[in-house]
């Protein structure tokens, strides 16, 4: 799972693993409402992230959020879940979570996890005018609409 926005209209592409591999990617399906997009890649040695329930998020609940922009390895970060059903100008998912984990700018698409090592949401954007900031994410409950749209 991604960003729509960060892999729309790309002609080729690719994953790079935080082992240091890079992985043609195939892309699935995308839902341009929620910003999320889906692509699949093939390796072994591979374990998937549990898919949370965002919707028993909580403001004050703490989170880690993975991201990472162009050319840069990943980076973490860690915060709190500071409001819910958030917007912001130019992100099309008007249900946002809004927390205070500080990634790079361009750190668009990577998970924000829970304590219990569930995704509750990807990552949409960074916001303000800043080198690091506060990050919005998507729902994770917007990616079961993905899996259903998909069958």
């Amino acid at each position: 799972m991604t960003s729509n926005h960060v892999v729309s209209g790309a002609k080729i592409l690719s994953v790079r693993l935080s082992d240091g591999r890079q992985l043609d990617a195939r892309f699935v399906v995308a839902d341009e409402r929620y910003d999320l997009a889906m692509l699949r890649i093939s390796a072994s040695g591979l374990t998937a992230a549990r898919i949370g329930r965002s919707i028993d998020a909580e403001p004050g609940d703490f989170v880690i959020a993975v991201g990472g922009s162009s050319g840069l390895t990943q980076s973490i970060s860690f915060g709190i879940v500071s409001a819910l059903h958030r917007s912001w100008p130019g992100i099309p998912c008007q249900d946002l979570i809004q927390t205070d984990a500080l990634l790079d700018r361009g750190s668009a698409g990577g998970p924000l996890f829970n304590l219990r090592g569930e995704v509750i949401g990807i990552v949409a954007a960074s916001t303000g005018e800043t080198e690091s900031e506060r990050a919005l994410a998507i729902p994770s409950d917007a990616i079961d609409r993905l899996f259903i749209r998909m069958n």
